[in-house]
């Protein structure tokens, strides 16, 4: 995986679960964008975090990252 999205992956880390550190506008603040997928340890669900220099960002990146995951996840293996 070399993007996420319209974003190229920088960097990944995997101390606690993937980071992906995007090259994503920082509006001249340093907000450097990340985001974070990280499976629960007690629950059957993937928690995703990220971080960015707009609300507006915040939220494509989150969009993209469900997008991702529901292509990964067979679809008999999801649970309400």
């Amino acid at each position: 995986m070399k993007t996420l999205g319209r974003y190229k992956i920088l960097r990944k880390e995997n101390l606690d679960g993937i980071k992906f550190f995007l090259d994503a506008p920082t509006n001249g603040n340093g907000a450097e964008a990340w985001l974070l997928l990280r499976s629960s340890g007690t629950e059957p669900l993937m928690r995703i975090y990220t971080e960015a220099a707009s609300p507006e960002l915040v939220q494509e990146l989150l969009e993209e990252a469900v997008a991702f995951v529901d292509l990964k996840v067979p679809a008999g293996s999801q649970t309400s």
